[in-house]
């Protein structure tokens, strides 16, 4: 957690406050040449109102497939799926387009139960 925090503070990320389908399009509206373009999001899919989260699945869609070997993007979504002990942890890579369970974790972070991702 220190060296994340020390890392966010060289680099000074900033916060940007907006729909979460509207910043997903302009984060995504063009491929990261390389570089793995990773976009992350926990416990938050499933409070979107339901047209937000259809267009950010959408927008996540339009962006695979733009995706490419030399600029792809990668989702990992921690979001619970109802079945517990925690949230599931999975990983959705492309150009391929390709899901793995790569674990679980605590709501609040406490625990991590990381699952190699069979490639």
């Amino acid at each position: 957690m220190n060296a994340a925090l020390s890392e966010a503070a060289r680099i000074d990320p900033g916060v940007e406050r907006a729909d979460a389908a509207d910043f997903l399009d302009r984060r995504t509206s063009n491929p990261h040449p390389g570089a793995v373009h990773m976009v992350f999001n926990t416990v938050a899919w499933q409070y979107f109102p339901r047209p937000v989260h259809d267009r950010a699945t959408a927008i996540l869609e339009k962006a695979g497939a733009m995706a490419n070997c030399g600029a792809p993007l990668a989702h990992v979504a921690m979001e619970s799926d109802r079945t517990g002990p925690g949230a599931s942890l999975r990983l959705t890579l492309w150009p391929d387009g390709t899901s793995h369970e790569v674990g679980r974790a605590d709501f609040h972070g406490r625990w991590i139960d990381w699952r190699p991702p069979s490639l």
